[in-house]
């Protein structure tokens, strides 16, 4: 029984250490973008968006690195993405 619970608890609380996760990439491709380091910038939002697809604030750091990288194809299509999870 114990066990049982243990294991309920790790299952439960698995969604929560994504959404942390994606955060703490968010934040370092915040970081990486105002360092001027794109391409890390674009790794660690990507994986942000990986862990949790409704981050917005991953999509948009993601869309400015490539906008500054000259990828702008994907830049739009982060940008509509932002657009989408953020109506306004």
């Amino acid at each position: 029984m114990k066990s049982v619970c243990i294991l309920l608890i790790c299952l439960l609380s698995y969604p929560i250490s994504y959404a942390q996760s994606a955060s703490k990439l968010a934040k370092q491709a915040e970081k990486d973008f105002a360092s001027l380091k794109f391409g890390d910038a674009i790794k660690n939002a990507s994986e942000a968006i990986n862990l949790d697809a409704s981050h917005s604030g991953a999509y948009l750091t993601r869309a400015m690195a490539f906008q500054k990288s000259g990828q702008l194809a994907e830049a739009i299509a982060d940008y509509e993405k932002v657009a989408l999870l953020q109506p306004k």
